[in-house]
């Protein structure tokens, strides 16, 4: 529906147009209270099992799902732990008991009491019976034509045995009596005293074994860490074969400069040594190679065999490097060594084995 104007003038709806009374200006008014928002309330969430099917939690109790009706799986409550053997041994000798859940006696030293013993609480030892004839402060009445019964104790007295000082006292004796060392029985103690025995019957036939093995090796032990070695100078040395200016006495000489160096092929040659008495060989060092750049000239000994009189060969092995290397022996009342070089390190210009020096050492 349209709407058309005539022309005509429109008057004002009210107001100072109209010749009606002035609009009054609006005036602030109070906000009004508006609603809080209304908190959620949750249900509970229970405490019980997971639905296996759905993963919703149901109440204690229940056997099937409360949202799907899957028969729930309730999990066994597993067992305590079992405590060890030695364990048990150690609580029967210190006169310990294990209780079960709200089965254990109240007093926080009550599961020490041995058995037999009532358990008091806190550690109380439980007030005796008033003798016939007590007063109130312990003494004994006296007759004055009959026995005068004790006295009740007046309410200062029980206020008084309550006082801190009091308290301080009873619980110095609680607890000089909890560490005061208890009797043990005889027989808590026979299973360890049977494992001892019978220990000991084991090992009494290799007692003897054992103690002179154990006193050997500290014996052993001792003289390793203590002992001293002294050179054993050979008087004379023999070669089975030299190259010129490079005899076998050289080896023996103590100088570091000079070497003894094989004929031909170092593996074979053999280097014989004299001492001027009987010596009680207990090591043996060797300086292989050449000295200075040329160490890796000629083959150097990487195996030796060392043979004396009317014993058995030695093997020593040792490594390739200019750097002193000795070996423990057993070599006694010996007059004579000889050096069997069994196998060689390669040289990189001849095959002629580098000895530059073959020292002996005793045990002082």
């Amino acid at each position: 529906m349209l709407l058309e104007w005539s022309g005509q003038p429109v008057e004002a709806a009210g107001g100072a147009a109209s010749g009606g009374p002035p609009l009054a200006a609006r005036q602030p008014v109070a906000e009004r209270a508006r609603p809080g928002p209304v908190p959620l309330v949750s249900d509970p969430v229970p405490a019980g099992p997971y639905c296996s099917a759905c993963g919703v939690r149901n109440p204690e109790g229940r056997t099937f799902c409360r949202s799907c009706g899957e028969q729930l799986r309730v999990t066994a409550a597993v067992p305590a732990p079992v405590p060890g053997w030695w364990r048990r041994q150690l609580d029967r000798l210190r006169g310990r008991q294990h209780y079960e859940a709200g089965r254990r006696p109240r007093g926080f030293i009550a599961h020490d009491q041995p058995p037999g013993r009532p358990a008091t609480a806190a550690g109380v030892t439980p007030a005796r019976p008033a003798a016939a004839g007590a007063t109130a402060g312990g003494g004994v009445g006296t007759r004055t034509g009959g026995a005068r019964p004790a006295a009740a104790a007046s309410p200062a007295h029980l206020a008084g045995s309550r006082s801190p000082a009091a308290m301080a006292t009873a619980a110095d004796q609680r607890a000089r009596r909890v560490q005061s060392p208890r009797r043990l029985r005889l027989g808590r103690l026979v299973p360890l005293l049977m494992v001892a025995s019978l220990a000991g019957i084991g090992l009494g036939p290799a007692r003897s074994w054992i103690t002179v093995r154990i006193f050997g090796l500290a014996h052993q032990t001792q003289s390793t860490l203590t002992q001293r070695y002294v050179d054993v100078v050979p008087v004379s040395a023999i070669a089975s074969s030299s190259a010129p200016g490079h005899a076998g006495s050289l080896a023996i000489d103590g100088i570091e400069q000079t070497y003894w160096l094989t004929g031909g092929g170092g593996t074979g040659a053999t280097l014989t040594v004299r001492f001027a008495e009987p010596e009680n060989i207990s090591a043996v060092g060797i300086l292989s190679g050449e000295p200075g750049a040329s160490y890796r000239s000629q083959a150097r000994p990487e195996t030796i065999v060392l043979v004396a009189s009317g014993r058995p060969p030695v093997t020593l092995s040792f490594d390739d490097t200019p750097s002193f290397q000795s070996h423990l022996v057993s070599l006694r009342h010996v007059r004579s060594v000889t050096a069997l070089i069994r196998q060689v390190y390669p040289g990189q210009q001849g095959q002629a084995a580098a000895l530059r020096e073959l020292e002996f050492f005793a045990r002082v």
